[in-house]
């Protein structure tokens, strides 16, 4: 059995929130923040909705989907989904490296001569 390790980087993306819209306009995330979308390899992951318009970090190897991902080199962004139901552009992007480690088996058991 293996599990996974991010290599070199904590694995926590880290951002500001918006404080203006596209178009100039004030936006005040602790009330219009609905949640994240969080894209890996440019596809939409997940939404994250815990401590939205106050959150401002998040830890990538608590998604449930972490162990899943194979090892290699991942690029990652972050939109903002509004309270209107519109989403941001990503954010620029940042990249992670996925490591597999590999659990040596349990000792043998009931072990004797005879």
């Amino acid at each position: 059995m293996s599990t996974k390790q991010i290599v070199g980087k904590s694995g926590i993306i880290e951002w500001t929130n918006p404080t203006t819209r596209v178009d100039g306009s004030a936006f005040n995330p602790q009330s219009e923040i609905a949640g994240y979308r969080l894209y890996i390899n440019g596809s939409a992951l997940i939404d994250l909705f815990v401590g939205a318009g106050a959150q401002t970090s998040f830890d990538l190897k608590t998604l449930a989907a972490f162990q899943d991902f194979a090892a290699g080199n991942y690029t990652v962004s972050l939109s903002v989904l509004d309270t209107k139901g519109l989403e941001s552009d990503p954010s620029d992007s940042d990249t992670f490296q996925v490591e597999e480690i590999f659990a040596r088996p349990s000792k043998v058991s009931n072990f004797r001569v005879v």
